[in-house]
């Protein structure tokens, strides 16, 4: 071969063998890139669905501004949920979001926690809507309506429809001496259905009743109902303990000619081997009177209770319920579980949330099952029951973690009071925090902790994690303090690019600040630029009298009155923030 093919051909196969080491190379590179994406993939998911104490720690993502300190504990970082990442039903949701909202007119409250039974929901939350309006006057249930997971939004008669009951919660009519009493809206939900002889059931928020073909001569309309109105609740010992919601049945006084079936719900822990159970009856259909009584045989054909529920078979309707005290020489528990309210994280840094003390009427097995479930590091959306003890020591509610750059304005410990609590009277305990770095805060997460004093190691556990409600826009006037009014007004007049020679805009404002155009340029892309610039002045410790200034300088004259009116008004206290330039 002669010299010059020989050296082509070994040039060719150096240059052949090259490139597939290329290739070979690039192919290991890429699959390195892939190697390590699936890996931090996997690690995020770990990350996010850990909610464990002592799981690894949750960090947040860098601010667009600055940094924001870790969270290491074991709560869950609304900052690391992707918004355009698509969205699945996962335990992950479950814990976010809350649970369901009630709308009662202007009132909005977002329930956490383990939901209860309908009917006790409903006096709990007209409760809230009492403390909160400073009224006497019960919210009706006619007008309060339920926004689902799924943005469904329900009235009570459809949540009652949803969960597959007979009839709506419509409410009796009339009350002239020939009809029964009206018992009105307060505190109470019933079903209604007409019934011959031919029977019947009904169906409400855990408590059934069955007739029986042949017990009604006539056809009849028969209601069952729950009542949470204290009017209506037996007058209690000390150590006796409300075990049952107050359940009425009617036509008042009706007697039948077989027994019906009448099941309800207790909260009572080993009620056969702890408790001294009494079923009551209350004969009297005035709200004002207080006529409780044993039943007797004249009422019922023969009762039965279980582990979670008890049974009568009927002679006759009226008022029923149960409660109970300690056999000699035992300790009798009762089971309790933890509801919170709160009106949302609205555009102001203040927080403020609820936290009711409920009877727990739930199926469950004996105490020590209990317990290694309890004691499980674990935080829960749909916390475990707290069992309780007639010991004269009072409930604590324990604030146990707080997002970063929250502050705790109330107590961290906040106690109910036993005899509240073990009477069924539904108490709470309210918990108002404050956000303190001057930015507006995008998300808040609390996480409490409830004990029995003395049970320390026995605690139920409930977290709140709320985002910045999307419908809270500069549009939405709502009770703020005077920066946020401010930048509310800043922001719909700033926001809106300008179209003189003078930036007059937010881009304005950006060049007095000192700003670049590339800050400028990514600021553009932001949903409210202004806001941003607003929490940046005042993390730099400047006064709105000194923004006044700037809003003059940039021919924003509008703005610079806003400020003016805001800071002068005495319904923010005359707001002076000068002191913080000093």
């Amino acid at each position: 071969m002669p010299p010059q093919d020989l050296e082509g051909t070994v040039l060719g196969v150096i240059i052949g063998f090259s490139i597939a080491v290329v290739i070979t190379a690039l192919i290991g590179v890429l699959g390195f890139l892939f190697l390590l994406l699936k890996l931090r993939k996997l690690e995020k998911e770990l990350c996010l669905r850990s909610n464990g104490d002592g799981g690894p720690a949750v960090k947040r993502r860098k601010a667009k501004f600055g940094n924001e300190a870790p969270i290491t504990d074991s709560a869950i970082c609304l900052s690391e949920i992707d918004p355009d990442r698509p969205r699945r039903s996962s335990a992950l949701d479950e814990t976010i979001k809350p649970r369901f909202t009630i709308k009662m007119r202007k009132e909005e409250a977002n329930v956490f926690g383990y939901t209860p039974l309908v009917s006790q929901m409903v006096a709990v939350a007209q409760d809230y809507y009492m403390d909160a309006t400073m009224s006497q006057d019960v919210f009706p249930l006619s007008k309060m309506s339920i926004v689902q997971r799924d943005g469904t939004l329900l009235t009570f008669s459809g949540v009652l429809d949803t969960f597959g009951r007979p009839t709506s919660a419509t409410l009796e009519k009339g009350d002239s001496s020939e009809e029964e009493v009206v018992l009105s809206e307060e505190k109470g939900l019933f079903v209604h259905k007409r019934m011959d002889s031919r029977g019947g059931s009904l169906e409400l928020s855990g408590v059934s009743l069955e007739v029986p073909a042949d017990a009604l001569v006539d056809p009849t309309l028969i209601s069952l109902g729950i009542i949470w109105n204290e009017n209506y609740q037996p007058n209690l010992s000390k150590n006796e303990a409300l075990l049952s919601p107050v359940v009425v049945c009617k036509p008042h006084g009706l007697r039948l000619k077989k027994s019906a079936k009448l099941t309800f719900p207790h909260c009572a822990v080993d009620i056969s081997s702890t408790w001294n159970p009494r079923i009551l009856k209350r004969e009297s259909r005035s709200k004002d009177s207080n006529d409780w009584k044993n039943i007797s045989l004249d009422d019922y054909e023969e009762r039965q209770v279980v582990t979670d529920k008890m049974t009568l078979l009927l002679k006759k309707f009226m008022f029923f319920t149960c409660v109970g005290e300690s056999r000699a020489g035992k300790v009798a528990s009762k089971a309790v579980k933890f509801v919170a309210f709160s009106p949302g994280l609205k555009r102001g840094r203040i927080f403020n949330c609820r936290i009711y003390c409920i009877n727990d009427y739930v199926e469950f097995q004996n105490l020590k099952s209990f317990e290694r479930e309890e004691m499980q590091s674990r935080v829960s959306d749909s916390p475990v029951p707290l069992f309780i003890q007639n010991n004269d020591r009072n409930i604590c509610i324990e604030l146990a973690h707080l997002s970063h750059g929250w502050d705790c304005e109330s107590g961290e410990v906040e106690e109910l009071q036993l005899d509240s609590v073990w009477h069924g009277l539904t108490p709470h305990c309210s918990f108002m925090f404050k956000h303190g770095n001057g930015i507006t805060p995008k998300e808040i997460i609390c996480e409490f902790q409830s004990f029995q004093k003395g049970r320390s190691d026995r605690r139920a556990k409930l977290k709140i994690a709320e985002m910045q409600s999307l419908t809270n826009t500069p549009l939405s006037v709502v009770e703020s303090n005077a920066e946020s009014e401010i930048t509310r007004r800043l922001v719909l007049l700033l926001d809106p690019k300008s179209n003189t020679e003078i930036c007059s805009d937010w881009r304005g404002l950006a060049e007095k600040m000192g700003y670049d155009q590339a800050e400028i340029n990514w600021l553009n892309t932001q949903g409210s630029p202004t806001e941003i610039l607003i929490e940046k002045w005042i993390e730099k410790n400047k006064s709105f009298h000194e923004l006044q200034t700037v809003m003059e300088e940039i021919d924003r004259l509008d703005a610079a009155q806003e400020i003016r009116e805001v800071l002068g008004s005495s319904k923010y206290g005359h707001y002076d923030n000068c002191s913080a330039c000093h």
